[in-house]
């Protein structure tokens, strides 16, 4: 993932809800890395953002039970690279992405976005680690 994000033109995260907050944190860090990348709170202009998608993109999906990806107008990206974060890797529509990131076993949904959380700081360390610090 830390190599899809150095190499994207653009980066979109799509989220909601508590996954929504987390994506404000990890974008937030990875813009302070000198790299832009765009988060929409709002599902409405995550749908419109949606319809924008090019082929040197790269659309980071946090969705931790898969309800995101129940919105077809978001998650039928074909065009970009697509990486689904989430402790459900069976859920409907997975094999449409390039990556499934599984964030361990599946647990409630409570503990699930400790996971993310800490699947993101994990990220972002390694990120500074392999293009910030060492270059």
């Amino acid at each position: 993932l830390c190599e899809y994000i150095h190499n994207a033109k653009r980066i979109f995260i799509f989220a909601t809800h508590i996954p929504g907050d987390l994506a404000c944190i990890m974008q937030r860090a990875i813009l302070t890395t000198g790299k832009f990348i765009e988060f929409y709170p709002r599902k409405e202009h995550q749908m419109e953002v949606a319809k924008q998608i090019r082929r040197d993109d790269l659309c980071i999906f946090l969705s931790l039970e898969g309800t995101l990806l129940m919105e077809k107008a978001i998650t039928i990206i074909s065009l970009a690279k697509n990486v689904l974060i989430t402790q459900n890797v069976h859920i409907k529509f997975s094999e449409q992405f390039t990556q499934v990131i599984g964030l361990g076993g599946h647990d409630s949904e409570s503990i699930g976005k400790y996971k993310l959380l800490f699947f993101i700081d994990c990220l972002l360390n390694r990120y500074y680690h392999k293009y910030i610090v060492n270059n």
